[in-house]
Parts: structure tokens; C-alpha cells; sequence
């Protein structure tokens, strides 16, 4: 319990005898994001008397509002929100969280005050947000359930903390009708099916052996083989690959802050894995190393943390290595599909493939499981997608079963 009880004679105390108390509880936190405390002064009384009174203060201070919390607009309690809870987020969903905020719901709900925010409020905003030009990428159409969904998931997260933190006593999404709640309809991703997907290996690897298309070749094949997050593959070090032993160690993640992007020493899950790769895949990164340690030197450029993969800077007349951003290799491989007339996936669709064609070889779902780095089965069967050959043997199946069953049936009895 966050509180305390302070006698004001401590010799009577000491001597088990009935003295004054100052009882002290906190609850949570201010508009300005100091803790909320309140004290009074009981007594005289027994200690085990004070003890009681201070559990009875601290129930009834509990479930009472900030003397402020009425005033506070929504914009200066995001500010309480972003520094409470957003920054112990990891780097990339704190960035995402951040931009969502100050994208979409400040500009709708900052002068509003928090305690005045009502369902009705949201439901305009979700429904506004369904209209044709709300985009804001620049593109046409509307905005897709799916990222609705995700405004309204961290709308929801901000209501349910300035419930926690005592700024509110109840969640104006909770009365927010069922049938007006988003709801997470997202699209599944496709995948290359075999003719497509053999396709692209072939016309991938007909490209002359320059050190950008090596570079490409060595980052969608490593992700087809091992099925990692691309963000994984990006804050890879050559320390981190046995070329003997064709192990990979998973153990880093990028994200981007001001511009840049960085390493952080966890992956999405939260724990290392190893990973394997095969021949080609070796070959591609000797190939790949020869070419970047002839760039290094070339232009007397150095590459202190060993990134494997690393983009070409120009600062000035010289040139500077740096790592990718994360949509680095979207761009290029939304070309690339583009130019072949192939479906388009983007680099994410790599590691669907990692395990769907992986299922369609009979891998067991738990090998599978521990390539992509989940937690849970249950996230690993979001990535499986049925080929359209997998689909044809099942139904050859079915049929040689039930043609079994027609034949027995007609065959004359004796």
C-alpha cells in the first residue's frame, strides 16, 4: 500500500503508548505528472489503531479523483501519457504510439477536456475517419479498417490509463455500443504461390553479380531461408554468422529515432534464437562481405559495429556507410515485382512464405514456430497461408477416398 503512518512523539510510540499519527497516501499522479499525495493527523491513538485508520484513508483517497483531473484537456494529459507510459514502450511501437497521437487524435481531441470526452465523441471521430480523403498519405480511397482499428486500440489505451492513474473513473469507450466498435479486420497478406515465387528466384538471380543486386539477393533469400523479421535481418553483425557451421544468431533489433536508424540489444520477442541457413546462402554472404570490404576500403570507410547490411551516404565530396531504414528493401522489391508483372507482397510476405512453405513440407509447426521467434503457436498460424498445391493434393485425397467409397457401395452382393 502506497502509504505511511509517522508518529509525532516518538518516545511515546517507543514506549507503546497512545501518541498523535501523521498518515501520508499517494494517488498516482497530477496533471503534471507529480504523485498526487494527501496527509492528515489522527490520534491520539494506539499504533495498531493508526494502522487501521491509514488503510481506511488510503481506500478513500483511492478511489478519489486529482483536485485537477476535471480541468486537464486531453492534449495535457497525452503529455502525462507519454511520459508515464509510452516511454517504456520499445522504441518502435513508442514511435508508433507518439505519431498516432499526434497525427490523428490531438488534432480531434486536444482542446477537449479529458472528463468531457464522451462515446458519442469517438464514434464521430471513427466515423469520420471512414470518409473518402481522410487519408493522409496522399493516396485515394479510405482508410482501411485494419489501421482504424489501431487508432482506436491506442484511443482505448489512453482512456484505460487515465482510469488507472485515477484521472478518470470510468473508460467513455466502455459505453461505446458494441456493433459501433472497430474491430481488427485485417486483410491476410498474400503470398507467391510456386510458379510466382520460382519466378522471381530465377529472374532474381539472372542479375549481374553488382554489389547492390548481391546485396538484395543475399537479404530475400536469407529471408525466405530463416524467415526472420526484417528488422532482425537489418541489425545483423558479421559476428553474429558462423560460416562454418551455417548458424545465425538472432539476438538485435532496429528501430528509427530522429531520422536514423538504430540497434537495440533484444529482438521483438525478447529473447535470442538461433537460426540456420544453407550453402547458397553462404555463398551469397562471401560474395556480399568481398563487396562491402571493397567499398570500406575504397573509400576509406570504416564499419565499426560490422553491419552486415549498410547504406551509402554522401556527406559532401566524401561517402559514409549507415544502416537502412526499415522500408530500405520495400522500395526495391516493389520495383522488381513490378517489372516481372508478379503480385505484389512486401518484405513481411518473405517470412509468410518462410512458413507456409515450410508447413507445405511437412515441418512440424513447432520448428516453425521457434524460426519466426514466436512466443505462441497461435501467432505462428497467422503466417501460414494454403498453397494452391497443398489445396490439390488435399482434394486429389478426398476424391481417391470418396470414389473408394462409391466403388464399394456398387459393387454387387453376392
Amino acid at each position: 500500500m502506497p502509504g505511511s503512518k509517522i508518529p509525532l512523539d516518538r518516545e511515546a510510540a517507543n514506549a507503546k503508548r497512545d501518541c498523535k499519527w501523521r498518515l501520508s497516501v499517494s494517488n498516482k499522479f497530477r496533471p503534471d505528472g507529480k504523485p498526487n499525495r494527501a496527509t492528515k493527523t489522527i490520534g491520539p491513538c494506539s499504533e495498531a489503531q493508526a494502522e487501521k485508520e491509514l488503510q481506511k484513508f488510503y481506500v478513500s483517497f483511492l478511489n478519489k479523483n486529482p483536485a485537477t483531473a476535471k480541468k486537464i484537456t486531453f492534449a495535457s494529459f497525452i503529455e502525462v501519457w507519454k511520459e508515464k507510459h509510452v516511454a517504456d514502450l520499445s522504441p518502435n511501437t513508442k514511435q508508433g504510439h507518439i505519431s498516432c497521437a499526434d497525427i490523428r487524435l490531438l488534432p480531434y481531441f486536444g482542446r477537449m477536456h479529458l472528463a468531457k470526452i464522451k462515446a458519442e465523441n469517438i464514434i464521430n471521430f471513427i466515423d469520420e475517419m471512414k470518409f473518402d480523403g481522410e487519408r493522409l498519405d496522399g493516396k485515394s480511397g479510405t482508410i482501411t479498417p485494419g489501421t482504424i482499428y489501431d487508432y482506436y486500440k491506442i484511443l482505448r489505451s489512453i482512456f484505460n490509463k487515465a482510469v488507472e492513474w485515477g484521472y478518470l473513473s470510468v473508460s467513455p469507450c466502455d459505453s461505446i455500443p458494441k456493433n459501433k466498435r472497430p474491430k481488427a479486420n485485417y486483410t491476410a497478406k498474400p503470398i507467391l504461390e510456386e510458379a510466382e515465387l520460382g519466378k522471381l528466384l530465377t529472374e532474381l538471380f539472372k542479375l549481374k553479380q553488382t554489389a547492390t543486386n548481391v546485396k538484395n539477393q543475399l537479404f530475400f533469400y536469407l529471408s525466405l531461408i530463416d524467415g526472420c523479421r526484417s528488422g532482425e535481418h537489418l541489425a545483423l553483425t558479421w559476428d553474429d554468422i558462423n560460416l562454418v557451421s551455417k548458424k545465425i544468431t538472432i539476438s538485435k533489433n532496429i528501430y528509427e529515432e530522429n531520422g536514423k536508424t538504430l540497434t537495440r540489444n533484444t529482438t521483438k520477442g525478447g529473447e535470442s534464437r538461433i537460426v540456420y541457413c544453407d550453402d547458397l546462402c553462404i555463398e551469397l554472404l562471401e560474395k556480399h562481405r568481398k563487396f562491402q570490404d571493397e567499398y570500406l576500403k575504397k573509400h576509406g570507410v570504416t564499419n565499426p559495429n560490422k553491419y552486415v547490411f549498410l547504406k551509402r551516404k554522401r556527406a559532401g565530396d566524401d561517402m559514409t556507410v549507415e544502416l537502412p531504414c526499415r522500408t530500405a528493401f520495400n522500395h526495391w522489391i516493389t520495383k522488381f515485382l513490378k517489372k516481372l508483372n508478379l503480385p505484389h507482397i512486401d518484405v513481411h510476405s518473405f517470412r509468410r512464405m518462410t512458413a507456409s512453405y515450410c508447413q507445405d513440407n511437412q515441418v512440424p509447426l513447432t520448428v516453425i514456430q521457434q524460426m519466426l521467434g514466436h512466443k505462441n503457436p497461435s501467432t505462428t498460424m497467422i503466417y501460414l497461408r494454403s498453397l494452391s498445391n497443398a489445396k490439390l493434393k488435399g482434394v486429389e485425397t478426398l476424391s481417391n477416398t470418396y470414389q473408394q467409397l462409391i466403388q464399394d457401395k456398387t459393387k454387387p452382393v453376392d
